[in-house]
């Protein structure tokens, strides 16, 4: 289970969250953070920076060592595959570059 976005500290006395009963919302836990260096790191070493068009693949341009792009999902499969061209030719890596592509059969 993950926390909501609008979370707050449960206070009541007989409140279920607080006495962390099973099944219940859970409580972030102290030292639940990450270190500062390795937050939003994906395993690969790189951190993902959102591309809903050809713009935002420019600011990776710079930082094409430390970001990978990642397309948004509602992004249609016609610009995706303009965004994925437009990626190799920048030498940008993109995480979800196979996504939405149809796979045509030599028959």
């Amino acid at each position: 289970m993950f926390l909501q976005r609008s979370w707050r500290k449960q206070r009541g006395v007989d409140s279920c969250v607080r006495r962390r009963f099973r099944g219940k919302v859970r409580e972030p836990k102290i030292g639940s953070k990450q270190d500062k260096k390795t937050r939003h790191m994906l395993r690969s070493g790189f951190r993902k920076l959102l591309i809903r068009n050809e713009k935002d693949m420019e600011l990776l341009l710079m930082n094409n060592r430390t970001y990978a792009g990642e397309i948004a999902q509602g992004i249609s499969a016609k610009n995706r595959k303009v965004l994925v061209q437009r990626a190799k030719e920048l030498n940008v890596r993109l995480t979800n570059a196979q996504g939405k592509l149809k796979k045509v059969s030599a028959e």
